[in-house]
Order: C-alpha cells, then structure tokens, then sequence
C-alpha cells in the first residue's frame, strides 16, 4: 500500500543531497574555488548586446539592427543580437516599425567594455506600443589579442576630420588633441599587409598655432608606420583642414613633414589654406580629391588693427626659398611668382586638384 507519509521523507531526502551537491559544485578538485569568468574582446574592441524582451504578441515580428548603418544582425522575440566595434561614437538602429519610424540611440562606446541595451514595447495589438531601445549598463572585459584567424569587421565608417570624407573600415582613436582652436588626431586601422598589423594616419583640423609643428612631430615619432614583409615602407598619411596660421609655423611644419616623409592629403570638403597649404607643399608626397582647395597669399605684418602690410618680391622673408627647397627651382617660381600677386587676410590664390596637378604642387 502506498504511504504517502513515506514518499514525503523520501522526497525530502532526496532534495536535501540535490542542495548538498549543487553547494559542492561550487569547488573543484581540492576544494579550490572556480575562478570567476571574465568576459574577453579582441584589442582595441567593445562588446554590444541588444535583447529583446519576451512577448506573446508580435513574437513573429523580427527587426534587422544597423550600428552606424552597418548591418549587425536579426533581433527576434526574445532573443539577443552581440556584435564587437570599434570605440567612438555609435547610433544603434532598428528598421521600422509599424507607425514608427527607425528607433535610434546614440551612445560614446569605449573599447574593453560591454554594453548592454534592450528592446521594450508593450506588445503587439495592431500595432506595436510605445516602442524603444532602453540601456541596461556596461562592465569592464579584458581585452586580448586576437587569434592569427581573427578578423576585424571591416564595415564601419569613419568620418574624416573636417570633410566630407568617410573611410570603411575598422578605425579607432588612438589620440585625440586639442590645443586652442585645433584639433589632431592619430587614428589606428588593423591591416593584416602590415608587419606590425597596424597602421596610423594622422588628421588635422583647425587654426595651426605655434605647438602645431611641436606637437605633429612628437605624433609622428610614435606613429606606427606600415611595413611590408619585403621591407617596403608606406609614407603616413596626414589629412588637413585649415584656414591656416603664422607662416611662420607653416614653415615647420613643412619641414617635419619632409623630415618624416609624410603623405599630406586634402580631402572631400576640406580646404587647406596659407600656412596649412604652405605646410602641405612641405610634404614629399601629396593628394587632393575633388571639391577640395588649396589657398595661397602673399606674406603680410599687421599690427593691431591696423592695415596690412604686403610683401613683395624684394621684401618676402623667405617664401621663395621654401617653396625652392620643397619643390625645386622651375616649380616653385611659378608658385611663388602667382602667390605673390595675392595678398589678403580672407582671400587669396585657391586652386582645385586639377589646377594643383598643371602647377606641379602634386605628384
């Protein structure tokens, strides 16, 4: 006969050596604590989770997620879309909803975090209800250095300093400095064709004071530079927007340039104008993309607020030397002796690439 009494001990028992076991587990051989699991991103990376809550309404709806318009995956009932990206500014993007338009949220992302965000609405019942994209949080994970089959997503945009330029790939900021009114920064991109699977560019945007040579050149000394297995050495790649400076400190920086054989480059939108474009003809090796400028005057003093004073051919103090020693004899007359006819403190001599390429400014 059954004893219902009896089943109630045993079922007792049974749970009390369940409980014991499941504390037990807790150590491994020797009694030792299991060390605690870290979450770990390739170098220089941050994790993104987005979940979705649970419902018994619109279960059958999936969203297609974008981060900074890359696609990263299909968020489905319940469920969690993880991707890696590079530090910087991110917009996380689900594809419309009905009688919405595209949920957005902007977030700053450092690298060797975990971030996490989560879908919520109240449901589904003819058409989805207050919808959103909530943060949840961030922890610290450790970074590490990726496996020889690893690969860095190679979709996200980078948006060029001071143009219209955007770059695919996977950038990251590797510094960021402002002095004044300017603005310089070292980017880092991983590209396996280089021995150190690394590669810097630098950008520039701003008012050139005079730190601007000071500071390019402690850059440059640190930047990573591409080399090839055959010993190739790419030239680092410095992108400029300005209206310039002291022209003075134009002609430092076009030395620092020559010095470190840099590979200067106005871009989509950008204009590079007196002591900027007297820096850029420094460099040994040059590029200008279409609706980009370069503009040129003649030296002047001013005092206070008074009138300039223009120089002349008998009176630069050394425009045409420089302009000689970068570009060589027959180049720079012609440069210099254009140049001179302009002297303005918001205008001046401005030249597209094509016009750069007839006057010989470019490669």
């Amino acid at each position: 006969m059954f004893n219902f009494y009896n089943f109630r001990v045993i079922l007792i028992i049974l749970s009390m050596g369940l409980l014991l076991n499941g504390c037990s587990s807790n150590k491994s051989e020797g009694n030792k604590p299991y060390k605690k699991h870290i979450p770990t991103t390739p170098l220089h990376t941050a994790i993104i989770k987005l979940e979705r809550e649970g419902l018994w309404t619109g279960f059958g709806h999936d969203f297609e997620v974008y981060d900074n318009n890359n696609k990263v995956g299909t968020l489905k009932d319940g469920r969690t879309v993880s991707w890696i990206r590079p530090p910087g500014d991110m917009i996380i993007k689900i594809d419309e909803i009905e009688g919405y338009h595209p949920l957005t949220l902007h977030s700053k992302i450092s690298s060797g975090n975990e971030y996490k965000f989560k879908f919520t609405s109240n449901g589904y019942m003819g058409g989805w209800s207050n919808p959103g994209i909530k943060y949840l949080g961030s922890k610290t994970v450790k970074m590490v250095k990726p496996s020889p089959e690893f690969k860095y997503p190679q979709e996200f945009e980078h948006a060029i300093l001071g143009s219209t330029a955007v770059r695919t790939g996977f950038y990251f900021i590797k510094e960021n400095i402002k002095v004044g009114d300017l603005n310089i920064r070292r980017v880092r991109k991983p590209e396996g064709k280089c021995s150190s699977g690394y590669v810097d560019h630098l950008e520039l945007d701003g008012e050139i004071n005079e730190d601007t040579s000071f500071i390019i050149e402690r850059m440059l000394d640190d930047t990573i530079e591409c080399k090839h297995s055959n010993g190739r050495l790419e030239s680092t790649i410095v992108y400029l927007n300005s209206f310039g400076g002291k022209l003075k400190d134009g002609y430092k920086i076009g030395k620092v340039f020559k010095k470190h054989q840099v590979f200067t480059k106005v871009v989509y939108g950008q204009v590079c104008a007196s002591s900027c474009a007297i820096a850029f003809l420094g460099a040994p090796y040059k590029s200008m993309s279409p609706d980009s400028s370069l503009i040129l005057h003649a030296p002047y003093t001013k005092k206070f607020n008074q009138k300039i004073h223009c120089a002349d051919e008998k009176t630069d103090a050394g425009m045409r030397d420089y302009l000689s020693q970068m570009l060589g004899e027959e180049t720079s007359d012609v440069i210099f002796n254009r140049t001179m006819k302009y002297c303005s403190e918001d205008s001046g001599w401005t030249v597209n690439r094509d016009a750069a390429k007839i006057y010989g400014m470019l490669d």
